[in-house]
């Protein structure tokens, strides 16, 4: 339950952060998030009997919008890819089932252009070498870990 309340806050928080990455958990936690909100939503509109689409729908739909792309932006960088990738669900039905396809897929284990691996990070945050010293600004991973992941990101290619 830890993971998922994690997921939720981390969506939320970086709600307009398309240049970090997202483990493959907090993406599908995000997803399971929203539908779940989604339905709630629906069953208050009474629109899933109806077939219309109720207020509460839609003000949950356009809150969730950004943040769940945001995650899925993420998600792509997660495994090396471009968030440009998540346009692809706009293609009828193969579109989506190479999305999902990407989306599970596991993460890519080292550093990368789009930064530093997810469970590297929330491990870093976790211990307190990243976070927030009262400076007010976000400090980033030490510099001496940025450089061996990127050793052995290079080392292993």
């Amino acid at each position: 339950m830890d993971d998922f309340a994690y997921a939720i806050t981390k969506g939320f928080t970086w709600y307009v952060n398309f240049k970090e990455r997202s483990a493959r958990y907090e993406f599908w936690y995000w997803t399971l998030f929203s539908f779940l909100v989604n339905l709630v939503a629906g069953l208050a509109d009474g629109s899933l009997l109806s077939g219309g689409s109720g207020l509460a729908s839609s003000i949950v739909s356009l809150g969730l919008l950004l943040p769940g792309l945001a995650v899925s932006v993420r998600r792509m960088h997660d495994i090396g890819r471009t968030g440009w990738w998540v346009l692809i669900n706009f293609i009828p039905l193969l579109g989506q089932a190479i999305f999902i396809y990407f989306a599970v897929q596991p993460s890519e284990p080292h550093f990368n252009r789009f930064g530093e691996n997810p469970f590297v990070r929330r491990a870093a945050e976790e211990d307190g070498t990243i976070g927030d010293d009262d400076d007010g600004e976000e400090d980033g991973i030490d510099e001496g870990r940025k450089a061996r992941n990127i050793e052995t990101h290079q080392s292993s290619e």
